[in-house]
């Protein structure tokens, strides 16, 4: 049997926080409990089911899916500590086969006076795609492609007054998919569950700028692509699928006196087989500024990825064994430079 070779495009869109954190101040406000955060940092899920005889795991086409953070609670307990609680939701279906997984949900927490999170929104989008061409061919593909602007309420600091920086980060997701029989053409059906095979995936906060005083407008840029099976051969293959994508947000802000935020967007190329196993990536984000933040801390604003070609033919899907993003080896510096500036890096 020959190896299936694969041409990958993998994105991670991070916001680096740099704080200048005093454990002296935070330890003596033993009432602020709206200090503590938690950031979302991604998912890592597996299918962990064996094929017989083989050292190897099923792969399934992807059907619902999801990863995100909800019922945020900071308190501070008897001894003046911080303690905060969130409910982590994961979603992770193998479309119509059974298969079992240890899903992990990636997060940092954290409690800083400087630094501020506004409320998480959820942004709901529903939608279908379309692929009903009258037969079946190994080069068929339904792509969903959306730039939407949304917006966003800046948080105030404890004393009514605006900050001077702010970007909008993740807190997670949910896709959602459905097959509808009156949605197939040439009285076709939907075949075997509600799924897909993926070529692209993309969910990204492209960019934001302030309007007025109180709200940042933002670029959401969603991407949903599903192609035929791997194998080349027809077989369940649904012309149309709704989707119902939930994403979930919040703005993140500070004063330029406490924390700097560093944007970074990172895409690379891949080539190899299939079964290579995980595909990673590392990056890192650097800035100068004149006060030495001594804390870093990294927020996802956006994951995605896209398969180019397979087997030298291009759009065709994928069974998925895998599906990894998330922060790993979250490394933070700061040098200071013969002028007296302090060079922050970011590395992961």
């Amino acid at each position: 049997m020959g190896k299936v070779v694969a041409r990958t495009l993998l994105g991670l869109a991070c916001v680096v926080l740099c704080v200048l954190q005093s454990c002296v101040q935070v330890a003596a406000d033993k009432t602020a409990t709206n200090n503590g955060f938690f950031l979302w940092n991604g998912f890592d899920y597996e299918w962990l089911k064996e094929v017989p005889l083989l050292d190897a795991t099923y792969g399934h086409r992807l059907g619902d899916f999801g990863s995100y953070l909800d019922k945020e609670d900071h308190t501070i307990n008897d001894n003046g500590e911080w303690v905060g609680t969130a409910e982590a939701n994961m979603i992770f279906t193998p479309g119509p086969d059974g298969d079992y997984a240890n899903p992990m949900i990636a997060y940092t927490g954290a409690y800083s006076p400087y630094v501020k999170l506004g409320e998480p929104q959820e942004y709901k989008f529903p939608f279908t795609d379309n692929c009903t061409n009258t037969g079946y061919s190994d080069t068929l593909v339904a792509k969903s492609d959306f730039s939407i602007p949304i917006s966003l309420d800046i948080p105030e600091d404890d004393n009514g007054n605006l900050y001077d920086q702010y970007d909008a980060i993740l807190r997670g997701f949910r896709l959602i998919m459905t097959c509808d029989d009156a949605k197939q053409p040439n009285g076709t059906v939907c075949k075997n569950g509600d799924s897909i095979w993926p070529t692209k995936l993309n969910l990204d906060i492209a960019s934001c700028d302030r309007v007025g005083f109180t709200q940042i407008s933002c670029i959401l840029d969603i991407s949903v692509w599903r192609g035929v099976t791997p194998a080349g051969v027809p077989q369940d293959f649904n012309y149309a699928v709704d989707y119902t994508v939930h994403v979930y947000l919040s703005t993140i802000a500070a004063n330029s006196s406490h924390a700097n935020f560093m944007r970074s967007r990172d895409l690379v190329e891949m080539d190899g087989f299939i079964k290579n196993g995980p595909m990673s990536a590392s990056d890192s984000v650097s800035s100068v500024t004149d006060i030495n933040y001594n804390v870093g801390l990294v927020a996802l604003s956006g994951f995605g990825f896209q398969l180019e070609v397979t087997n030298g033919i291009a759009n065709k899907g994928r069974d998925v064994n895998s599906f990894v993003f998330n922060v790993a080896d979250n490394q933070y510096e700061v040098e200071q430079t013969s002028n007296g500036k302090y060079n922050a890096t970011a590395r992961y």
